[in-house]
Parts: C-alpha cells; sequence; structure tokens
C-alpha cells in the first residue's frame, strides 16, 4: 500500500529475522541500514500487520519499514498469534512481549528504548492502540506502553453496533469468549495514553470512521495529543486509489518528528 510514496531500493538497507519470544510466531523483521553510522541509538517503530487477527504478515509494512529505517529509525516488524492458534489475550501478550524485548534489546539494534512507537493497521491499528492505552511491566520491570502511536484504519470499541456483520464475525473468533469491552482500546484511554495519530478512510465499510473519531475525542478530553487523519472516499485501507499516500506518509513523518 505504501509502495509508491516510499519507492524502496533494494541495496542499503540490511534485514534480520529475530525471535522476540520463545513461541514460533513469535518472529520480528528488523529492518537497518547497511553501513550504520555513529549516531545516537534511533527511534523504534514496531510494525503490526493486519488481516482481521485471522491472516496477514510481517512482512505488509515492508516497503515501508525501508523508507521508515532510512528517516533515522528502526523498524521491527513482527508476527503475533493468529486467533486460528489463540484466541484474545494471546494477541495483547505477543505484541508486549515484542515492546519487552525491543527494549531489553535495544543496545544490540542501535535502538533508544525511551522512543518507541507503535504503528499498525486494521487488525494491527487495534493492538497498536492497545500499546498506547495499556501498560503492563514485566519481571525485569520494563513496561509495555509504547511512547507513540499511529492506528490506521483500526478498531478501538469491539462493542460498536455499527460494526457489519463480517466485521462482528472477526470479533467474535478474536475474543472467544472474553467480553469485546476487555479487548478495547477506548475503554482503557487515560491521562498517560500514548500521543496518537490515527489514519481512516471516510468511506470504510468494514471499522466504521467513527472508530477513529470516537478514539481522538476520548484522548483530547483526557489531554493527550491526537491527530485525525480522515481520507475522503478512501475505503479499508489505502486500496480504493482515492488517497494520495504520499500526503500520508508526510503526514505520518511530520506527526513522528514532532513526538521523537
Amino acid at each position: 500500500m505504501f509502495a509508491t510514496a516510499c519507492q524502496p531500493a533494494e541495496d542499503d538497507i540490511t534485514l534480520r529475522t529475530l525471535q522476540y519470544g520463545p513461541l514460533p510466531e513469535q518472529r520480528a523483521d528488523v529492518y537497518m541500514v547497511s553501513k550504520p553510522d555513529s549516531s545516537p541509538p534511533r527511534p523504534a517503530v514496531l510494525l503490526i500487520h493486519g488481516g482481521g487477527w485471522v491472516a496477514g504478515s510481517r512482512r505488509e509494512f515492508g516497503d515501508l519499514a525501508k523508507w521508515l529505517a532510512r528517516q533515522g529509525l528502526v523498524p521491527v516488524a513482527i508476527d503475533y498469534r493468529l486467533v486460528t492458534q489463540a484466541t484474545w489475550p494471546a494477541q495483547a501478550d505477543d505484541v508486549e512481549q515484542a515492546v519487552w524485548w525491543l527494549r531489553e534489546n535495544a543496545a544490540s539494534l542501535h535502538a533508544d528504548a525511551s522512543r518507541v512507537v507503535a504503528l499498525g493497521g486494521s487488525a494491527g491499528g487495534h493492538l497498536a492502540a492497545w500499546l498506547g492505552t495499556t501498560n503492563r511491566v514485566n519481571a525485569h520491570g520494563t513496561p509495555s506502553r509504547v511512547n507513540v502511536v499511529v492506528s490506521m484504519w483500526g478498531p478501538w470499541d469491539l462493542t460498536a453496533p455499527n460494526v457489519r456483520e463480517d466485521g462482528k464475525n472477526m470479533i467474535a473468533a478474536l475474543v472467544g469468549h472474553q467480553p469485546p469491552r476487555d479487548a478495547s482500546p477506548l475503554f482503557r484511554v487515560d491521562s498517560r495514553s500514548a500521543p496518537t495519530l490515527v489514519i481512516h478512510g471516510t468511506a470504510d465499510e468494514l471499522v466504521p470512521p467513527d472508530q477513529s473519531t470516537r478514539a481522538c475525542d476520548a484522548l483530547h478530553a483526557v489531554k493527550v495529543d491526537c491527530e485525525l487523519m480522515l481520507l475522503p472516499g478512501e475505503g479499508h485501507g489505502l486500496d480504493s486509489g482515492h488517497a494520495d499516500p504520499v500526503a500520508v506518509v508526510q503526514r505520518l513523518k511530520a506527526f513522528l518528528d514532532r513526538h521523537l
């Protein structure tokens, strides 16, 4: 989706695939410039793929990850357990584990553990929002809450009655016997939540755009910075051709520059 805007080259980025946890699904692709300089540690961006929590791959954001690496960040694209393998809260456990691992291994990644962004689209946008609105501390005292969130066309309220039927089925498969509210970042927003950029198409029929507008309203109500980028006529994702991917990337860069 970001290929046109990011214009990836293949010769300047090194890709390392690492385990961020003991499970086979807990794998991460770390994108780094091939000739790292002697600059200070760089902000890290945890990239979380979409796919309705039932499909998708860490390779979804390959083009964007390479572009982010060239902007001076350390992109880390992860897989996580899908609902065919485990239901909620396994997905939350995995992304939290990824943040812990990233922070505890920041030195070897040339990353700054105090500047971690969670960026995701669709189901990944939901999980990115989770990392910005909750905090779990592991046995080493490492927090899971990220410093910045970019949530793209992701659901924040899994109890919303206006989600269409296939979306409701995805949510039901995700939460299993858990109450949907327990997996909803919207109801966990408070003054400690991370600054957030929310991107959403106004013609999204799978995840209604009011999911994002309500999220920004809730963040604003507790005086947390939230920028809302609504894409007129755009459906779910950036695949319908109504939005300018370059404008989205520029807005993303400006937001990250401001908060990192």
